[in-house]
């Protein structure tokens, strides 16, 4: 059974998203206007330290639960809805990211702990070879929401070797080496910013896959 979440940083998380729905509501029009999160809004979720809800502690992460996860996003969503959608991809993936090698964990955490991270599952999207390693990785995928504030992308892709069907896997790649496609133009959530983001034959380590 899991560890009960401690009840004081849970309200401490609660009271901080609660104390900024008037400021995110403000935001609103703006980040709807510029199709992203504004800088200051990214930075406001980074000192609260909301992305790390699920984070391990190994990373200085809080391990807390689901019930916490929720309580947060449907707060910080009562202020800008796109904020919460965001915010809830950096946590699910930075969770995640705790299933993969513990190498590969370190290579995405050790630089910048407080890093936000994004994800585009859609295996068919995207292709894989198996090589010394490691793998080669290409695609192109659609809706990396928040990926305007984010360093680093868990991708989905099919892994492809002789003989067999595809398998679905997942590369964490640094978004220095994906190229993104200011394609977000909607009628919704225009200020998740989900662009489409590409890889074009980039290798990645072994320790920063998953099957």
């Amino acid at each position: 059974m899991p560890a009960p979440e401690p009840p004081l940083l849970h309200a401490d998380m609660l009271t901080t998203a609660e104390a900024l729905i008037p400021v995110l509501r403000d935001r609103a029009d703006e980040a709807d206007k510029n199709r992203r999160l504004s800088d200051d809004t990214l930075a406001d979720l980074r000192a609260a330290g909301f992305a790390r809800l699920l984070q391990p502690a190994a990373f200085g992460g809080y391990e807390m639960g689901f019930p916490a996860l929720v309580d947060v996003l449907s707060t910080i969503g009562r202020g800008c809805s796109a904020t919460g959608w965001v915010l809830g991809q950096y946590c699910i993936h930075a969770y995640m990211t705790g299933f993969f090698p513990p190498e590969g964990q370190h290579e995405v955490w050790d630089d910048d702990p407080e890093t936000f991270l994004v994800g585009v599952l859609a295996f068919p999207a995207g292709r894989a070879t198996r090589v010394d390693g490691g793998f080669r990785l290409s695609g192109r995928w659609s809706f990396a929401s928040g990926i305007d504030g984010a360093k680093w992308c868990i991708f989905g892709a099919n892994l492809l070797e002789d003989g067999q069907p595809p398998k679905p896997w997942l590369f964490h790649v640094s978004l220095s080496e994906a190229t993104q496609d200011d394609n977000w133009y909607t009628s919704g959530l225009r200020a998740t910013g989900s662009k489409d983001v590409i890889v074009d034959d980039v290798f990645v380590p072994t320790c920063r896959t998953l099957d």
